[in-house]
């Protein structure tokens, strides 16, 4: 069994192993795990840098091969993010704290404006498109130039997590609503 231990004197460099007091007694939280993790992620890094470097180069097989590992790390990698961003982006997703009108008895906020849709938006929108379960957009546009989409919010003083953007590129009707379906 292969134990490191690694004890960083210089106290602006983070620690591996954060101290934990106990008393008067300084006691190390030694855990061979986060070590270990930590030290494959660096050499994880430096061969994804030297990968980097090196494709203008490379035989076009092994530079095949190559992307393909980091196409399939890339999606593993852009669904974290993704999954990180809407758990730590401000307001929390399904917050239904907003102020309510002076005696107002109930208040509510549509999904639109709560949680995440599938799909999240549309283009070429057409008349009685639905958007989620309760918005739908009516115009009675000829040619449908529009496009509707949710955006998530990462702004902490923004009221709702998430938002709706329409574009109007042309506009050749009489009229444009979005309608919103009131909960029974």
């Amino acid at each position: 069994m292969l134990h490191l231990q690694v004890f960083l004197t210089d106290p602006s460099t983070p620690r591996l192993f954060p101290k934990q007091k106990q008393g008067n007694s300084e006691i190390r939280n030694e855990n061979p795990i986060s070590i270990l993790d930590s030290l494959m992620h660096r050499r994880f890094m430096r061969q994804w840098a030297r990968a980097a470097r090196l494709a203008g180069t490379s035989k076009l097989s092994r530079l095949r091969h190559v992307r393909t590992t980091a196409r399939l790390l890339r999606s593993h990698l852009d669904r974290l993010i993704h999954k990180a961003d809407e758990r730590l982006a401000l307001p929390i997703i399904g917050s239904n704290n907003f102020s309510r009108p002076h005696n107002a008895y109930w208040a509510w906020r549509p999904k639109l404006w709560r949680g995440p849709l599938q799909p999240p938006g549309m283009s070429s929108v057409q008349t009685k498109s639905i958007l989620g379960n309760e918005a739908t957009l009516f115009h009675d546009c000829q040619l449908s130039e529009l496009t509707l989409r949710q955006l998530r919010n990462q702004r902490e003083e923004a009221l709702a997590p998430y938002g709706v953007r329409m574009d109007v590129f042309k506009l050749d009707g009489s009229f444009l609503s979005l309608g919103i379906d009131r909960r029974a």
